[in-house]
């Protein structure tokens, strides 16, 4: 049976063009999610999914199991609406080159800013386009937060980060 919580389905698309599945089943399912009965938010508690359901993994790393040998290309989440970064971790680790959830899809293992090929500015990873008509935050920012867009790789958090100080449209 699946998470009280919330049904989660990950789909790993292989180089041969099979699909391997993953969804966060539990051994010892809950009528009522225990993280929500002790009050933690979105993203924490995930301790109580191990010791009280029983729940082998998130969905993402039962599909990396579920791989057997076979060589990943893209993972499909569903039923959620970021992936955590220990389960992003776990796709990069095997050879995902990239992630849609929540109907964004996004290349991973890359970083922010990367040289054109066209042109002597850079290119947005994250935005998809040239960096100085993106809404990403002002160099300075990245600076002061600790990131770099030139070198560090795109995580969960650094997306979060960059959609809390983007720049408004004028």
């Amino acid at each position: 049976m699946t998470c009280a919580k919330q049904r989660v389905i990950c789909r790993i698309e292989t180089e041969s063009g099979e699909v391997v599945t993953g969804e966060n089943w539990c051994r010892n399912p809950q009528q009522t999610c225990p993280r929500d009965i002790e009050g933690f938010k979105s993203g924490e508690g995930y301790h109580l999914c191990h010791e009280i359901c029983n729940q082998v993994g998130h969905a993402e790393q039962v599909a990396v199991m579920n791989l057997r040998g076979r060589i990943p290309v893209r993972a499909v989440v569903e039923g959620h609406s970021y992936v955590c970064s220990d389960c992003e971790n776990a796709l990069v680790n095997v050879g995902v080159k990239e992630i849609s959830v929540a109907g964004e899809t996004h290349a991973i293992n890359q970083s922010p800013w990367v040289q054109c090929d066209c042109c002597d500015d850079f290119l947005c990873n994250i935005h998809g386009g040239h960096a100085f008509e993106c809404p990403c935050p002002a160099i300075d920012e990245w600076v002061e937060a600790d990131f770099d867009p030139y070198l560090s790789t795109i995580t969960p958090e650094l997306r979060k980060w960059v959609s809390e100080h983007q720049l408004e449209n004028d």
